[in-house]
This record gives C-alpha cells, structure tokens and sequence, in this order.
C-alpha cells in the first residue's frame, strides 16, 4: 500500500512535468499589438467556482470599473502555478498604494478538475486572494490568447482595455513597467491619520 508521502510526491512529479514553458523571445510587436484592445471578461465570470472567499467577498473585491490585474494560469503546470507567490506580492504592494485596483486570478484545468492545483497550492504556495476556476477556460479562448504563458497576465484599465501584457514575475523591468501605468491610473490610498515625523533627542551637553 502506498504511503500519503509517495503518493502526494507522485503528484508533485506529475505537476511539474505536465507543462512545457517556452522560453520563447519577447515578441515586443505582439506586445503592442495588445496594447489599447479591449479584452473580453466573461459575464459568468463571478458564478465560477471560486478558491479562498473565506477572507474576501469576491464579488466586492472585484470592481469591474476599477482597473484590472488579469492573472490566468494553467492549473495542471508547477512552474505556472508558482507564479502566483510573485503575483500575490505584487498584489500586496499596490493594493497598499491604490484604492481603484482589482486582482482577477482564473486557475484553468481541462483534465485534473483542479486537483493538482489545490494539492501544490494548499502544501507550497497558500496563495491568499481568491481565484477563478475557469473549467471551460472561458477566459483564454474569448479573448484568443497565444499558448505562450507569457501573455497570461495584463493589465487593463476600468473600460478593459490592455494598459500592459506580459509575464513580469521574472522580469524587473516590466514589473517596473506595471507600476508605472498603474501610477498613472490608480487612485492614491490617503490615509486618514497623520504621519507622525520621529522626534529625535538632542544629546546632552557636559556641563
């Protein structure tokens, strides 16, 4: 009889090899070619099946007239899912700094029903906003994404139409690129209490 061990190192094995990244060159054409086009937001969007509503009400969480970080990651890849630790900082970062910014996360996996998905994600990752579970990949085949990974994640503004695209969890100068736009975009998080400047003693003087 196999042990829970074995068993759950199978599926770590299975995860990691059911995907094939390429490492393909940034098409910088194709890029721009996305820019300004309106992408399609399934209207069913919120009726999916939706991943740790526990802490958030996704409904309220995601205002479509706020500007969108768009997330989709194949559910059924490690190395995708595992995107998501570098989007959850980022996330972390600009919802700090911005009142007008919304995360939509589709997790999308046609064969597993999202088994492998919860195992890697509840064991390594715990990714703490909600996700969408895209079981008819609604999302990728409206909107005729390239199979190349790297175009899964946007940025787009409160009309949906793309402000940013590409995969800037390992790459810096586009993570800097998505700040940029969003610091053009975003409303400013005013706090409501005053920054209190540190008092610093004068040392005392021998008498």
């Amino acid at each position: 009889m196999n042990s829970p061990y074995v068993v759950v190192t199978a599926i770590f094995f299975f995860i990691f090899n059911s995907c094939n990244i390429k490492n393909e060159k940034i098409n910088y054409t194709s890029v721009n070619k996305w820019i300004g086009k309106k992408i399609i937001i399934p209207s069913d969007t919120l009726s999916i099946k939706l991943k740790n509503t526990t802490t958030y009400n996704y409904s309220d969480f995601f205002n479509p007239d706020n500007i969108k970080l768009v997330v989709s990651v194949n559910g059924e890849c490690g190395a995708c899912i595992n995107k998501l630790r570098a989007v959850e900082e980022f996330a972390d970062e600009i919802f700090l700094s911005y009142d007008n910014i919304s995360l939509l996360v589709y997790v999308n996996s046609m064969t597993t029903d999202f088994v492998n998905f919860e195992i890697l994600n509840d064991v390594e990752i715990n990714f703490k906003y909600p996700v969408v579970y895209d079981y008819d990949n609604k999302y990728l085949k409206e909107n005729n994404f390239s199979s190349n990974e790297f175009y899964h994640i946007l940025l787009c503004d409160k009309h949906d139409k793309v402000l940013m695209i590409g995969d800037f969890t390992k790459d810096e100068t586009l993570r800097a690129l998505y700040l940029k736009e969003i610091k053009l975009h975003g409303n400013p998080v005013i706090y409501d209490y005053p920054i209190i400047p540190p008092i610093y003693k004068s040392p005392k003087k021998s008498p």
